[in-house]
């Protein structure tokens, strides 16, 4: 009784409430992080059919909210298409991994106006790639662990300062050690021979650098 009550609850706080904050939030947010995460789906069973169905895989999509709401969004498939049916209407910093199926918000067909979603880039999921490579003895990862601190010590000192001089020092600080890393990477790519976890990370800096550059336009 008490798992159908919950289910009842759940499925009208869905279909109000919370898609209520997901539409206020396309609309108004000024940056939503998002990931989606992979989860298998016990299929609705079938009348007059017992036998056992197989699970299907679907996908739950997070979005922190400007840091003041987290709201989860179920599709089937991790497509351009669910994608765009979720954020295709927002207009801030969409901040994501570099999967291929956001490139549809960013990269799609040209719009009559330049005010759109702008793709920021995931330095947990830079930073992680580099850590697999260190981790396997790569020196380029260790390289690529140490020049990453260096950036995010330098961003912390400036987290500590009002929000007013923030966007200047970054340039000031910032900036210049991100080029450097973005530069270093580019080279070090050009000399690692092989596919390994080493040129997977550089790649995947190289890749991902106009979105990753974008976190030194936030004012906060």
């Amino acid at each position: 009784t008490m798992c159908r009550y919950m289910e009842q609850t759940g499925n009208t706080l869905g279909a109000t409430i919370v898609q209520a904050m997901w539409a206020d939030a396309i609309a108004h947010a000024q940056v939503i992080s998002t990931d989606a995460t992979g989860a298998l789906i016990q299929p609705a069973k079938i009348k007059g059919n017992d036998r056992a169905q197989a699970c299907k895989k679907g996908h739950f999509f997070t979005a922190v909210v400007d840091c003041d709401a987290i709201l989860f969004a179920y599709v089937e498939q991790h497509s351009s298409e669910s994608v765009k049916r979720l954020f295709g209407n927002f207009r801030g910093y969409l901040q994501a991994d570099a999967s291929s199926v956001y490139d549809i918000l960013d990269r799609g067909p040209p719009t009559d106006s330049d005010d759109g979603v702008s793709l920021v880039g995931c330095f947990a999921h830079l930073r992680r790639y580099f850590f697999e490579a260190a981790i396997c003895r790569y020196p380029v990862g260790l390289q690529g662990l140490m020049r990453i601190r260096a950036i995010y010590a330098a961003d912390q000192a400036v987290e500590r300062v009002p929000t007013a001089d923030r966007r200047a020092l970054r340039e000031q600080h910032v900036r210049p050690l991100m080029t450097s890393f973005f530069d270093w990477a580019r080279g070090m790519r050009d000399i690692t021979p092989g596919r390994n976890l080493a040129t997977k990370a550089l790649g995947y800096a190289v890749n991902q650098e106009a979105e990753l550059l974008r976190v030194l336009e936030d004012v906060n």
